[in-house]
């Protein structure tokens, strides 16, 4: 089901967060879950995989996550935006107890709704207790036979996932608090 580069990737993901005694999360929203499959086809992954978040709708994105709604409000930055990747993986360190997060937002298409957002542009975000939130853009590249399988977007993800394992040891991490989310 996954590309050998991306199983690879969670392995090694699943073997580092297990030797750091590390549990992780996902918020997926175009990915619609892939992310945590590819986890959970690893062996020990329940070892290291705490929850998997599949954040579809701008609803689920604010009801389970706390993204702002009005990120969604027309003229504002939109579902697929750096701000609510970022928000996304603060809110699952906040609704869950784990170390780390995985976010991430996107338009896998085969078509925009917004034409200043091409088809392939995904944003990840990877939140860790006590330390800054990463994000940055990816550009998935499709191929004209489909918008599903693996990606290099995908395989982003999980790299950002083993810098969140890597960025700190876990005993030398102060629990980020709850209140320190970014809301603008």
């Amino acid at each position: 089901m996954f590309a050998a580069d991306t199983l690879r990737l969670a392995q090694i993901l699943v073997t580092e967060c297990t030797k750091r005694s590390l549990k992780i999360a996902t918020v997926e929203s175009c990915t619609g879950g892939l992310i945590a499959g590819a986890i959970t086809s690893i062996s020990g992954a329940s070892q290291v995989l705490d929850r998997g978040y599949v954040t579809y709708s701008n609803a689920a994105k604010t009801e389970l996550v706390g993204v702002p709604a009005g990120y969604f409000v027309p003229g504002n930055v939109g579902a697929v935006s750096e701000e609510t990747a970022r928000e996304m993986a603060e809110g699952c360190l906040a609704h869950s107890n784990v170390d780390a997060a995985v976010a991430v937002t996107g338009i896998a298409g085969p078509k925009s709704d917004d034409t200043a957002k091409p088809v392939g542009l995904v944003y990840i975000a990877v939140a860790r207790r006590g330390v800054d939130v990463a994000c940055s853009p990816a550009r998935r590249e499709l191929d004209s036979q489909s918008t599903k399988g693996s990606s290099r977007g995908e395989r982003s993800v999980l790299g950002k996932a083993a810098w969140a394992r890597s960025s700190a040891s876990p005993n030398s991490v102060a629990p980020k608090p709850h209140g320190s989310r970014t809301t603008s």
